[in-house]
C-alpha cells in the first residue's frame, strides 16, 4: 500500500505536533481511502465530493 508522500508527511506532522487540531472525520474518510488504494477521483466519487476538495484535504 503506498500513500501519497504528502499525505504521509501531513499525518507525520499531525502525529509528531498536532497544532491544527484532530483530523476532521472528512479528513479521516479521505486518509482511509487513499490509504486503501483509491485514486483522487475514486475518493471524490464514494465521497460525493470534486477531485479538487479531495486534493485540498491531501495537501492542506
Amino acid at each position: 500500500m503506498l500513500v501519497p508522500a504528502a499525505a504521509a508527511g501531513r499525518l507525520a506532522d499531525h502525529v509528531r505536533k498536532p497544532t491544527r487540531g484532530p483530523l476532521s472525520r472528512r479528513e479521516l474518510d479521505v486518509l482511509r481511502l487513499i490509504a486503501a488504494g483509491a485514486s483522487n477521483y475514486e475518493v471524490a466519487t464514494q465521497l460525493f465530493i470534486s477531485e479538487t476538495t479531495v486534493k485540498t484535504h491531501i495537501y492542506a
